[in-house]
C-alpha cells in the first residue's frame, strides 16, 4: 500500500515538473497605433494617437495552449490628434490634458485568440481621474519569428468618464459612443 502512494507521489512530482518545464514566458519591446472614431451631429470624425514605449508580457502554458498577454501602455493626450486644429483643442479641453496629461491601459492575463478567431477581456482604463473596468474583443494574434502583433477593439462611452462631449453653438453635438481600434506590435527580446 505504500508503495502505491510512493508511486503516485513520484508520479505526481514528475508531471509538475514537466507542466513548469512547457510553460514559456517571453517580454517584447511594444507600442500601439490607437485609432479613435466618433461622430457628431454635422459629422464623422477620426483620430490616431501611439502610445509610449511599453514592455508586453506573453505567457503560455503548454506549446499548443492559449497566449496570455499582459501590459501597461500609457500616451499622453497632447499627442492625440483629429487633424483639425479647433477639435483637437476642444477634446483636449474635454480631456483636462494641462491636469491629467495622461491615460492608461492595462492588460492582465487576457488570453490572445487563436488562428481565425477572436477572444475577449477586460482593460483597464484610466481617463483623467476615472478607472473603469471596460470589455475588449482581442484579434489577429500573429507571431512570426520575433514579431508579433494583434489587435483589440472596444467602445467607449465618454459618460462613463464623466466627459462632457463638446458642443458648437449647442447645434453641434458629439455621441456619446467613440469606438477603438488599437494595433499592437511587440518585437521578442
Amino acid at each position: 500500500m505504500k508503495t502505491n502512494h510512493l508511486i503516485r507521489y513520484i508520479a505526481l512530482a514528475g508531471l509538475s515538473l514537466c507542466i513548469a518545464a512547457s510553460a514559456e514566458t517571453q517580454q517584447a519591446d511594444a507600442t500601439a497605433v490607437i485609432q479613435f472614431k466618433g461622430n457628431s451631429t454635422l459629422h464623422d470624425f477620426e483620430g490616431l494617437v501611439k502610445t509610449q514605449p511599453f514592455t508586453a508580457t506573453f505567457f503560455d502554458e503548454t506549446p499548443n495552449g492559449p497566449v496570455l498577454v499582459s501590459a501597461k501602455a500609457s500616451f499622453t493626450v497632447l499627442e492625440m490628434s483629429t487633424d483639425h486644429g479647433k477639435r483637437d483643442k476642444n477634446m483636449r479641453k474635454m480631456l483636462d490634458q494641462k491636469q491629467f496629461p495622461i491615460i492608461t491601459g492595462t492588460l492582465t492575463n487576457a488570453e490572445l485568440p487563436t488562428f481565425g478567431t477572436n477572444s475577449t477581456a477586460n482593460l483597464h482604463l484610466r481617463i483623467r481621474d476615472i478607472e473603469q473596468e471596460v470589455p475588449v474583443t482581442l484579434s489577429e494574434w500573429e507571431r512570426a519569428g520575433n514579431l508579433g502583433t494583434f489587435r483589440m477593439t472596444f467602445p467607449i462611452s465618454l459618460k462613463a468618464f464623466d466627459l462632457k462631449a463638446p458642443s458648437v453653438l449647442g447645434l453641434i453635438r458629439v455621441g456619446d459612443t467613440v469606438e477603438i481600434d488599437c494595433s499592437v506590435t511587440g518585437t521578442f527580446q
